[in-house]
């Protein structure tokens, strides 16, 4: 058996195109495992369990195909809702329907899930079984006020203009993580990579 042996060199040994072809044949180092996104769910999931919502859980796919995007599913009860009211500064602007739940006298049940191939802000299904606690409909001032707010949360008339709350979070939620995901793939951050794990490579920047 023949033995052949070559020069390994660090990243800063490297002629300038030499480097470049480090960096890119390890363009997703920091982005090539489950948990490089951890920071920006984990913030995110928080908020919106400051904002009320009950085990909320983030679903994403990108960054360059048609449908990439980011939705959330999680309930919403009555606390959650007087909750989201409070963080989101419009108790005033729904007195009948704060009333009602200060009195128990409404019973929100609220589910978001997802059952969609894609996983984007407009791939989420509201499922709303809200109602009296006298298991009646909702009616007169207290109907038109929870009705208002349901469609400022979930409106999802783009051609319109009519965007609401949950479109917002969501589209958020995915820039945030494209941003962190950009950052994680930039030249910059790869080199820092490279000379913190002090990889040898061959003079025309293969990994050793």
């Amino acid at each position: 058996m023949q033995t052949k042996t070559y020069n390994v060199y660090k990243y800063n040994e490297l002629t300038k195109e030499a480097q470049q072809k480090a960096v890119d044949n390890l363009r997703d180092i920091n982005v090539d495992f489950e948990d490089w996104h951890t920071c920006v769910l984990e913030d995110r999931v928080a908020k919106l369990e400051e904002y009320g919502f009950y085990t909320p859980k983030i679903l994403y796919s990108g960054f360059s195909s048609q449908g990439d995007g980011a939705c959330f599913t999680a309930t919403l009860d009555n606390g959650g809702l007087l909750e989201f009211l409070t963080k989101s500064k419009q108790l005033t602007k729904y007195p009948a329907l704060v009333k009602a739940i200060n009195k128990c006298e409404i019973y929100v049940n609220i589910s978001i899930t997802h059952n969609d191939r894609y996983m984007h802000a407009y791939s989420s299904t509201v499922s709303d079984d809200t109602e009296m606690q006298t298991n009646e409909e909702l009616t007169g001032k207290l109907l038109e006020e929870y009705t208002a707010w349901f469609q400022s949360f979930f409106d999802r008339d783009s051609r319109n203009g009519r965007i609401g709350w949950y479109i917002d979070e969501c589209e958020d939620i995915y820039r945030h993580l494209q941003t962190e995901y950009e950052y994680q793939t930039d030249d910059y951050a790869i080199i820092e990579t490279i000379e913190a794990n002090n990889y040898d490579f061959t003079e025309n920047g293969k990994i050793d």
